[in-house]
């Protein structure tokens, strides 16, 4: 009951009529199972990391807004969201490869999954006054527009010393390493949902464009 019709928030496709509520939940059900079966082939890999890991991932989708445990509602939807598209994928992603964890899927989760709490941070931001009239609790609306927006700057800072700190450790080239920092100025912005978007889309493909990065990550 957050993105009702009228409200800023969501992709509009229940507001506007397109599909029911009733169609997109089966859809996200459908795509839990179809994400639960394609990861099911890494269990040969390395069965208890990914079974740890594909477990985590389905609470955590399920558990993010829905009952009991709401995260999002609850301050705890940046942790989320940290953990379920940083660590939680590269980890998975390095277990299925390659067999093995490392120091350099951690490293490179956190800064993934920093700038995708940027988006939801300036998600939180504009719908601060939406969010306390339905009940919600974010961070943002805990810190405040000022708060929130020292908050939003530090996620960037810090996503983007994670790369040059792997260099440092030598688990990845300087390319992957520095590259990414040429998105640096988009701190000096003001939040925008659509602007952290289109960075984290940038900023991944700068990371990736490291044409051996998988042999130096896991190396």
């Amino acid at each position: 009951l957050i993105d009702l019709p009228g409200g800023p928030g969501g992709a509009g496709i229940i507001q506007r009529g397109w599909l029911t509520a009733r169609r997109v939940r089966g859809a996200a059900f459908g795509a839990l199972a179809l994400g639960v079966l394609c990861g099911a082939p890494a269990l040969f890999r390395a069965p208890l990391p990914i079974l740890a890991i594909g477990a985590l991932g389905v609470l955590g989708t399920l558990g993010y807004s829905g009952r009991p445990f709401g995260w999002k509602y609850r301050t705890l939807g940046d942790l989320a969201v940290l953990a379920l598209c940083g660590p939680g994928m590269t980890l998975g992603m390095s277990w299925a490869a390659f067999g093995r964890g490392g120091l350099a899927p951690w490293l490179l989760g956190g800064y993934f999954g920093l700038l995708a709490v940027a988006i939801l941070h300036a998600n939180n931001l504009e719908d601060r006054e939406l969010d306390r009239r339905r009940g919600a609790v974010t961070v943002a609306q805990q810190l405040g527009a000022r708060g929130g927006r020292a908050y939003f700057v530090l996620l960037y800072l810090v996503a983007f010393a994670l790369p040059p700190l792997a260099w440092w450790l030598g688990v990845i080239g300087p390319i992957a390493a520095f590259l990414p920092l040429v998105g640096l100025p988009v701190v000096a912005l003001p939040p925008n949902r659509l602007r952290a978007a289109q960075t984290h889309l940038l900023l991944g493909v700068l990371f990736l464009l490291h044409p051996v990065y998988g042999l130096i990550a896991v190396g």
